[in-house]
């Protein structure tokens, strides 16, 4: 009743004039003031256990997010964290694991880095500021990476840094991402 008093009361400009809000919120009121009268008839539950399957979940419909960042620690994912791989093989046989999201920003391929460089915090700037804060992202962390997904049988969507990031890197780090991962 509401949608149709609103859909009559409209004016050109697009909003509801203040008599149509009125009556919308006069039978919000009575809604609230005489909730037995809008009451549906109650019904008996029924459940029904059968083998039929109704609806499937695809194999690779769950997966975890991480920052970009993560990679500056090329011993996270890697095929030697033997303690997060099972955590993932716990969690299922497929999934997707994403790294990107806000901080694709704040990482730069860098083939050169020294790991020794690399600070402890992975979380990073807060974007808002305007930090200057930048993750490095080497080939050890991708291969580090590729070998993480091989155990644990997980596939990969990979952001990258085209925000901020010169292409020149960008296309190298893309290249080496799909080489060392694959399809």
């Amino acid at each position: 009743m509401i949608s149709k008093v609103l859909k009559t009361d409209i004016h050109t400009c697009g909003k509801p004039s203040r008599r149509a809000v009125f009556k919308g919120l006069l039978g919000s009121a009575a809604a609230i003031a005489l909730p037995g009268t809008l009451r549906a008839k109650e019904h008996e539950a029924i459940v029904r256990i059968s083998s039929d399957v109704v609806a499937e979940i695809p194999c690779g419909f769950m997966g975890l997010s991480y920052e970009s960042s993560q990679l500056s620690h090329p011993q996270v994912f890697s095929a030697e964290n033997r303690d997060l791989i099972q955590c993932f093989r716990t969690l299922g046989d497929y999934g997707v694991i994403r790294l990107g999201g806000n901080m694709s920003e704040f990482t730069k391929w860098d083939p050169n880095a020294r790991l020794e460089s690399v600070s402890g915090e992975t979380e990073g700037p807060d974007p808002g500021f305007g930090s200057d804060c930048v993750f490095p992202v080497t080939p050890q962390a991708i291969d580090n990476l590729a070998g993480f997904l091989h155990e644990t049988g997980w596939k990969l969507i990979y952001g990258l840094n085209l925000a901020r990031g010169e292409t020149s890197l960008v296309v190298a780090e893309a290249k080496c991402v799909a080489d060392a991962i694959g399809t």
